[in-house]
């Protein structure tokens, strides 16, 4: 269930549809790992400057990205701390849901794991 619900949002970035088309164990363990985040209008996802371990998709709805006075919208499909799937990483701006949204999460240990 979990790879129909989470698979075909992984296998969009290109690093991850290579880790599938090598061995699909790893994709059905990533996915095993994955699960949604909920967010509500108006809801604080991320602060600025905060550690982050975990890599997300936007699922549906749309997000707001606060950095200094810029304001940019975060839409389906957008990956959000994709870095801290690779390196220690800290967000830089703010994200909060303009509408409700869903988004997948990916755990960067999950990762690590299949590597």
């Amino acid at each position: 269930l979990k790879q129909f619900m989470f698979g075909g949002f992984l296998v969009k970035h290109p690093m991850l549809r290579f880790c599938k088309n090598i061995n699909k164990n790893a994709m059905d363990s990533l996915c095993a790992s994955s699960d949604l985040v909920y967010l509500s209008e108006g809801e604080e996802f991320l602060a600025a400057k905060a550690p982050c371990e975990e890599a997300y998709i936007v699922a549906r709805g749309e997000l707001a990205y606060l950095l200094q006075d810029a304001v940019e919208t975060v839409t389906y499909g957008t990956w959000i701390c994709e870095a801290s799937l690779w390196v220690q990483w800290k967000t830089i701006g703010s994200l909060e849901g303009t509408c409700p949204c869903e988004l997948v999460r990916l755990d960067a240990s999950a990762l690590e794991k299949i590597a």
